[in-house]
């Protein structure tokens, strides 16, 4: 069981010409580099599944503040009167 003499010298100089593995760095942002090129592509190609997601991201976001936004600011507590206008409240 001989080997080839060329077999042994094409790997050894394949191991000597061999480029280093990339790093785990150079790796990441590739990763993140096509996933923004992607996600841009997908936004261009479907414009209306992106407003939409948009306004559903943004009331949602939008929602909890609105909802405290009565309870914390002066201007939006009622005073109890009835009358329901929006004034600042004066320390009593």
């Amino acid at each position: 069981m001989s080997s080839h003499p060329d077999n042994k010298d094409a790997a050894g100089k394949a191991a000597a010409h061999a480029t280093p593995a990339p790093s785990r760095l150079g790796v990441w942002f590739a990763h993140h580099l096509h996933s923004v090129v992607f996600s841009l592509g997908r936004a261009l190609r479907k414009p209306w599944a992106t407003v939409l997601t948009v306004a559903v991201m943004a009331l949602a976001l939008a929602l909890p503040g609105m909802l405290l936004l009565p309870k914390v600011a002066p201007w939006g507590a009622d005073d109890g009167d009835g009358n329901g206008e929006l004034a600042p409240s004066a320390p009593h």
